[in-house]
Parts: C-alpha cells; structure tokens; sequence
C-alpha cells in the first residue's frame, strides 16, 4: 500500500496476514507488517515460526549491517546443527542502530 504521510512524503506499507517460505536452507511461515522510513530500510513487526532450519546456512540470512567479521566467524563457527521447529520475531527499525 502506497499512502502520503502527514508531511506530505510517500509512505509505502505492507501487511502479511500469512505466508510460508521454503528453500534449500530454511521451511516456515510468517506474518506482519513493514513500513518505510525516513532513516533507512524500514520499521518491521514480523514473527513466525521456523519448521525446518539448517544452523550452518545462518551466516547467509543475517543482515548486511553485521560486520564481515562476524559473518566469517560464524560460517566457520558453526560447522553442523538443524533447527525443527523455532518461533522468531522481527521487531523495530531495520536500520543500523
């Protein structure tokens, strides 16, 4: 949805009521909400639940904001593990804190 804001700036918004995700990583579903911002990539409200996860794919789902550093250490930290069942949650601004 594509709204003005009260100070007349385009404001662009989403609501999930339900959706499932699969790949080769990772099954689940979510919903919630994401709306833009004047600071960066948005305000989330998402949680779901993970039905199937692969530990050693994390380092590939975390934020560009992480240092590179800390995506190098836990691709080789995390050497084996799967998640089968996980509620998670999204909330605040995706911005860098």
């Amino acid at each position: 949805k594509r709204t003005l804001g009260s100070d007349g700036k385009a404001v662009t918004s989403i609501d999930v009521k339900s959706a499932e995700f699969e790949n080769a990583d990772a099954a689940g579903r979510f919903s919630g909400t994401w709306h833009t911002d004047l600071l960066g990539p948005g305000v989330a409200n998402i949680s779901g639940t993970f039905s199937r996860a692969d530990a050693i794919a994390l380092h590939r789902y975390l934020p560009l904001s992480f240092a590179p550093a800390t995506r190098s250490w836990l691709r080789l930290a995390v050497i084996a593990g799967t998640v089968q069942s996980a509620d998670f949650s999204v909330k605040g601004s995706m911005g860098p804190r």
